[in-house]
């Protein structure tokens, strides 16, 4: 959402995202016994909530960019 403004940002969340993937796998593969028991409501509910990014990240950019 703040990618206009801080366009530095974009490239801190994909290391961040980089280093959650790793951590997860890693933690999956040899740290837990059993993997944690989620079912399909956390992708389906984080997949209707990623739907307004777009739209926010272009009221913010817009707002951001004409402000003065």
């Amino acid at each position: 959402m703040y990618g206009c403004a801080l366009p530095e940002l974009f490239l801190i969340a994909a290391i961040t995202f980089f280093l959650y993937y790793v951590c997860d796998r890693f933690l999956l593969t040899y740290y837990y016994q059993r993997p944690p028991m989620y079912d399909d409501k956390l992708n389906k509910t984080s997949l209707e909530l990623m739907e307004f990014g777009p739209v926010l990240l272009c009221f913010f950019g817009y707002w951001c960019m004409g402000n003065m």
